[in-house]
């Protein structure tokens, strides 16, 4: 921008090429106190820049030797306010584009919340729990606890999506949706997956997938089948036995079109919990960069398997806590237990 002075009357106020206002240099120039009518008004275009100039000169009594030189001062001192006014309106009109895009933000996280279980089921003969913290406002896990009604088996479902933020919440959401479209027709965790995965494939970017746990339970016997996408392996806390680990039955979701899963099976017995969870809690790190670990929350779990869901999970939360000594997690922590009581 090029800016020179121009006489104008006594009550002009100085402005860029923009039209911004710049009210402060009607007291203020090159360490002299002036008037608004010996500074006249900055102006972009040519015009009469050196009868201004004299004006201003006449006012700070400038001999004609040092003109040249205060001149100088006083343009540059202008064109350092003009710059310093602009760079404020750009980070402002940056602060409205970050405030826009928390207000985003803060929409599909209400979304997302959403489509999360507003409550559990009442499941006789076990207890529940379930809770999601995003890191960013939108999550990149989501859960499901619900009963089928045919059957009146309680199904679990968790999932962690690639990515994070607005994207990842996306994927989220389509999941969701996929699940929950085959888990009333009857059919098993294996058979879920392998209808849900094709579709993720064909219609995601490639970078694009998910891990999952899905279980069904049968009330009467604590018989769990499940079915594993690549997920984090749940926890299994016997009662009277030590800690088993339910690994993965295939790929994660939507990552190879030609995925093929499996089921197993395993059973809850009276005071037995089944632990599910995303890798938030697991790669949960300290100050030293030391990630909290899977062994970390077998031992917490092992430590409070006595607990009630609500109770066990807080313990967790609170044993992850105290190890990253409030650094802040980067990752969704997504929890959900059941206990046979």
């Amino acid at each position: 921008m090029r800016l020179h002075i121009l006489e104008e009357p006594a009550e002009a106020i100085a402005v860029t090429a923009d039209g911004v206002h710049l009210s402060e240099l009607s007291g203020f120039v090159a360490g002299q106190v002036v008037t608004r009518a010996t500074l006249g008004v900055i102006y972009a275009g040519l015009g009469a820049a050196e009868r201004g100039i004299e004006l201003v000169d006449q006012a700070l009594g400038i001999v004609s030797s040092a003109a040249q030189f205060h001149r100088a001062s006083i343009l540059a001192a202008l064109a350092s306010v003009a710059a310093l006014r602009i760079r404020n309106i750009s980070l402002a009109e940056e602060a409205a584009r970050r405030q826009a895009l928390e207000r985003e933000m803060t929409i599909a996280r209400q979304i997302q919340l959403a489509l999360l279980p507003e409550s559990l089921p009442d499941v006789p003969g076990y207890s529940l729990f379930a809770t999601n913290d995003a890191s960013r406002s939108v999550s990149g896990d989501f859960y499901e606890v619900q009963t089928r009604p045919e059957t009146n088996e309680p199904v679990l479902v968790i999932a962690d999506v690639s990515g994070k933020g607005i994207g990842a919440s996306l994927l989220t959401a389509y999941v969701d949706a996929l699940v929950n479209a085959y888990l009333g027709e009857n059919l098993e965790p294996a058979e879920i997956f392998n209808r849900v995965s094709p579709q993720m494939n064909a219609k995601t970017p490639v970078e694009s997938f998910a891990t999952a746990f899905l279980g069904i339970f049968s009330i009467d016997t604590g018989e769990l089948r499940y079915a594993s996408a690549g997920h984090d392996p749940t926890l299994l806390i016997r009662s009277r036995a030590d800690i088993e680990l339910l690994m993965p039955t295939g790929m994660p979701l939507g990552l190879m079109p030609e995925a093929v899963y499996t089921s197993a099976a395993t059973s809850l017995e009276v005071g037995d919990s089944l632990v599910l969870y995303t890798d938030g809690i697991t790669e949960a790190a300290n100050p030293e960069r030391e990630e909290f670990g899977r062994d970390r929350l077998v031992e917490a779990c092992r430590k409070h398997r006595d607990q009630a869901p609500i109770g066990l999970a807080s313990a967790i939360e609170k044993t992850v806590d105290t190890f990253v000594e409030g650094v802040p997690f980067h990752d969704d922590r997504t929890l959900v237990i059941v206990r046979r009581v």
